[in-house]
C-alpha cells in the first residue's frame, strides 16, 4: 500500500513537471499548445495510449512537443512501477516501448500518462488564459 506522503509527493512531482512543461509548451507554440493538450486525454480514452502516441509521433509540431513531454515524465517519474516498466522495456522511445508492453503494464502506463495529462491540461489552459489579451478574459 502506498503511504499518503508517497502519494502526495508523486502528485506534487506530477504537478511541478506539468507546470514546467506547460510553460515551455506555451512559449514554443503559443495559442496552439493548450488546445492540443486538451485533446490528448480524450484521444487516449477513445483510441488507447498506443494509437494516440503513434498519432502524436506522426504530427510532430505541437503534438510532438506534448509527446516529448509525456515521454520525459514517464522516464523521470517518481512512480516506481511506471519507471520500472519504462526502463525494462525495449525501444528507443515511448512509442516503441508501448508496443512491447503486456496488458497489465499497458494499463499502468496509461493510468500514469492520464494522471500527468490532467495536470498538464490544467496548467496549459491557465497559462493560455493568463496570456490572453485583457479584453478577451472572462
Amino acid at each position: 500500500m502506498v503511504s499518503t506522503s508517497t502519494r502526495q509527493k508523486l502528485e506534487q512531482g506530477r504537478a511541478a513537471a506539468a507546470f514546467r512543461c506547460a510553460t515551455e509548451g506555451y512559449s514554443f507554440h503559443k495559442t496552439e499548445y493548450a488546445p492540443a493538450v486538451k485533446k490528448v486525454p480524450m484521444m487516449v480514452k477513445t483510441n488507447g495510449l498506443g494509437a494516440t502516441l503513434a498519432f502524436m509521433f506522426s504530427k510532430q509540431k505541437t503534438m510532438g512537443t506534448v509527446l516529448k513531454q509525456i515521454e520525459s515524465w514517464v522516464n523521470d517519474t517518481e512512480n516506481m512501477k511506471t519507471k520500472a516498466i519504462y526502463e525494462a522495456t525495449k525501444g528507443n522511445n515511448l512509442v516503441q516501448k508501448v508496443t512491447e508492453l503486456n496488458s497489465s503494464e499497458y494499463r499502468i502506463l496509461t493510468i500514469e500518462v492520464l494522471a500527468f495529462l490532467t495536470w498538464l491540461r490544467r496548467f496549459a489552459e491557465g497559462i493560455a488564459k493568463e496570456n490572453e489579451p485583457k479584453n478577451q478574459k472572462d
